[in-house]
C-alpha cells in the first residue's frame, strides 16, 4: 500500500508524488481492519478538541485543503471522512478521543460535519459552502466509539442501525462508507438490526464494490484482503 512517513494511506500520482487528501479516512479504515491499536491516530490528525484534518502536512493535500481547520464549524472533514475517523478511533479504543469528537460534533447539534470550504483546486478559506448532513450512520458509530459505556444507548442503536438494514434490503450499498459501518456494527455492540442486515446483504456484490473502490486509482490493494478477512470472520 502507499503510505507516507507518518503511516498515512495516500494515493500516488502519475509523477510519483503522494496526495493524502483522504488520508485520515483511509488510515482509519486500515487501523480498524488491521487491528493496529498502537497507531497514534488521534495524535496525528486531531486539531483543537475533537476536530480533525485529512492530513497534518499541508503540501501533501491538494492546495493545502486537507490540512485546513479553523474551528468546529470551519474545516475540511466531510461525512465520509468522519466515518473513517470514527473507525480509527474505535480501532484504537481511544475513548477519550471519542468523547472529544462527540463534544466537537455536539457543537453542530450532531446534524452537520464541518466541510464548509471547497476542496481541491477550488480551495479558498474565505468562501463557505453547506456542510454534509450527518445522520443515523454517524450517530451509531459515535455511540459505539464509547465501548461498553454505550450499553445505555442500546435501544437507540437498534433503531439507528435501520439505515444500514434498509441499504441492504434495497441493495444500495455505498462502497465507500457502508462496508466499514456494517463490519463495526457487527463487531461492536451488535444489535438484532445489524445481525439481520449482515445476513441479507449481498456479500458478493459488496466484495466486488470494495475491490473496485480500493484497487482503482486509490492504489490500496491490500485493503481489499483486509475487508474480505473481516467479512469472513463475522459471517
Amino acid at each position: 500500500m502507499n503510505v507516507d512517513p507518518l503511516g498515512v494511506l495516500c494515493q500516488r500520482l502519475e509523477d510519483g508524488k503522494l496526495e493524502c487528501g483522504d488520508g485520515a479516512c483511509w488510515t482509519g479504515h486500515w487501523v480498524y481492519l488491521s487491528g493496529e491499536r498502537s497507531y497514534p491516530f488521534a495524535g496525528i490528525f486531531e486539531r483543537g478538541i475533537g476536530g480533525y484534518v485529512r492530513h497534518p502536512v499541508e503540501h501533501l493535500t491538494e492546495n493545502g485543503f486537507g490540512s485546513y481547520y479553523k474551528n468546529p464549524w470551519r474545516g475540511c472533514i466531510s461525512r465520509d471522512q468522519m466515518t473513517g475517523i470514527l473507525a480509527g478511533i474505535i480501532g484504537t479504543k481511544d475513548r477519550y478521543a471519542a468523547l472529544r469528537l462527540i463534544f466537537h460534533h455536539a457543537l453542530s447539534l450532531f446534524l452537520f460535519s464541518y466541510n464548509t470550504v471547497h476542496n481541491g483546486h477550488r480551495f479558498k478559506p474565505d468562501t463557505w459552502k453547506l456542510p454534509d448532513f450527518t445522520g443515523p450512520d454517524v450517530w451509531s458509530l459515535e455511540i459505539r466509539s464509547l465501548g461498553w459505556f454505550a450499553v445505555i444507548f442500546y435501544p437507540l442503536l437498534c433503531v439507528l442501525d435501520l439505515q444500514l438494514l434498509f441499504s441492504a434490503i434495497y441493495n444500495r450499498v455505498n462502497e465507500k462508507d457502508d462496508p466499514i459501518k456494517a463490519i463495526i456494527s457487527r463487531e461492536h455492540m451488535p444489535t438484532p438490526t445489524s445481525w439481520l442486515m449482515f445476513k441479507i446483504i449481498n456479500k458478493d456484490k459488496l466484495s466486488g464494490e470494495i475491490y473496485d473502490y480500493w484497487n482503482g486509482w486509490r492504489q490500496q490493494e491490500g485493503m481489499w484482503e483486509l475487508y474480505l478477512d473481516k467479512i469472513h470472520d463475522i459471517s
